[in-house]
Formats: structure tokens, sequence, C-alpha cells
């Protein structure tokens, strides 16, 4: 096989000189001979036999090797790009798991803050329908084991007609304070007032902060007890000095003094 190649080749030089001299030597004169089809026609003919000729051991052994490299480079980087397609994956699996906890714990908190805000809402409400329970009322606030709730200033002092007024005022806070708080333990009425200082200032302070126990107003009938005989169910927890006259003319009247008697032996001891 390889002499024959060889002998292919080496006619194909010759042909090609023969060619350049007399085309009709080497071409049928069908092909109306000329020296360019001659050399175009034997110069292919010689790539083909020398394209053809059999590899030594050694370059057969060369190009084996050369052949096994780049199919091992191609399967390398067949799987590096499988490795990367892997990881790129794994990473957006990653993130959308990550995604996912985060859209979850957002919602999660979104409930919890909602689960809040209606658990304070509805502690708020006895609080309000405390606060809508009479005109006088200011503010009520929760501070445990009390229920406070503040009046609003009723007036300047005028004699006994400022606890009359506090305790007709009861009439309606204190049953509203046990029908919405009925586990609270205290009931602490804070009366504030305005006050008139030596100069002819006004000024706001409290006059008298006064607690309920929740078991005493639990067995009070309101339809046959309101007004000033409740007063003798407070213990009083303030009492401002400035209020002296006021309880005197308070307790000073027979008919007052018959239905808080309670209140103004405590009340008056306090002055003492």
């Amino acid at each position: 096989m390889q002499a024959l190649t060889a002998f292919v080749a080496i006619g194909a030089l010759v042909a090609i000189g023969l060619g350049l001299i007399r085309p009709s030597l080497v071409l049928p004169k069908r092909l109306k001979p000329s020296r360019l089809k001659a050399i175009m026609a034997y110069t292919m003919l010689f790539i083909v036999a020398v394209a053809s000729f059999p590899l030594t051991p050694e370059q057969q052994a060369e190009r084996d090797r050369l052949t096994a490299e780049r199919q091992a480079e191609k399967e390398a980087r067949a799987a590096v790009d499988k490795a990367e397609a892997e990881r790129k994956a794994a990473e957006a699996e990653t993130r959308a798991a990550a995604d996912k906890a985060e859209a979850e714990r957002k919602v999660a908190e979104a409930r919890e803050r909602d689960a809040a805000e209606a658990r304070e809402e509805l502690a708020r409400m006895p609080v309000r329908k405390i606060i809508n329970s009479h005109r006088y009322i200011e503010k009520a606030e929760i501070v445990i084991p009390h229920v406070n709730i503040w009046l609003k200033p009723i007036d300047v002092f005028r004699s006994k007609d400022w606890l009359f007024m506090m305790s007709m005022s009861f009439n309606d806070i204190l049953p509203a304070a046990r029908n919405m708080m009925p586990d609270v333990q205290n009931v602490r009425i804070i009366a504030q007032a305005s006050f008139v200082d030596k100069y002819g200032n006004s000024e706001r302070g409290i006059a008298t902060q006064l607690v309920f126990k929740s078991a005493d107003l639990k067995r009070i009938n309101f339809d046959n007890i309101n007004g000033p005989p409740l007063l003798n169910f407070a213990d009083i927890e303030k009492l401002r000095p400035g209020l002296r006259e006021e309880v005197a003319a308070f307790c000073g009247d027979s008919d007052y003094r018959r239905q808080a008697g309670e209140f103004c032996q405590k009340a008056i001891a306090r002055f003492r």
C-alpha cells in the first residue's frame, strides 16, 4: 500500500512536469489539454496520494495520543460545564428556598402583628366602653392589678358640690368598670380638679385618688346604692390638702354625712 501510494505521488509529480512542457502527453485530447488543467489535475492527485499515505507506527501513536488528549479535554470541559450548571442550579435552589423562607417569615410576622393588633384592640374595647360610660372620664388604662380611670376636672372647687358631683359619676363608671374588666383586682378613680393658688392662677392637679376593690363592686347592687353612699367602699390613696374645706363642707352636711359616713371618717382623719 505504501509503495502504491508513493508510486502515484511520484507519477503525479512527473505528470505535472510533463504538463508544463506538453500538456497533451498527460491529458486526453477530448479534455482540450492545457498547462493549467494539467497542473490542477495532477496537483490534486498528488495531494490525495500524500494525504492517503499510511502513517508510521510512531506517527499513528502520536495521532492517537493527540486524539485522546483532545477527547479528554473535551470530556473535562463537559464535566466542568456540567459541574457549573449543577452549581448554578444548586444556588438557584438555595436562593429559592431562602426567598420562600423569607416570604414565609414575613407572612408569619404579618400574621403575628395582626394577631397582636387584634389582641390589643380586644383589650382596648373594654377600656373604650368604660371611657364612653360617662362624660367626665378623660382616659382609662390598665395598670395591673388596677384599671385606672382619670376624671376630667369637674370644676373649680365649690364647697360640698364637688364631692357630690364626683360620687354621682360613679353611678355609671363603677358598673361599667365591673362589667368590662371582671379580671382586675381594683378600680382606681383619679379625680382631677382646677385649683386656684394664692395668686389667683388656676392649675390642674389630682384632687383625690380612690380605690374600689373588685370584690366589693361585684356585690354592690347599683340599683339600690348610688351617689354619695358609694364613697364608703373607697380606700383613699390620695387626698389633696387643698381639699380640706370641701371635705369639711361635704361631711358637715347631715344628709351627706349620713350617706357617706365611713368615707367622711377616713377623709377627716387624713387631715388631722
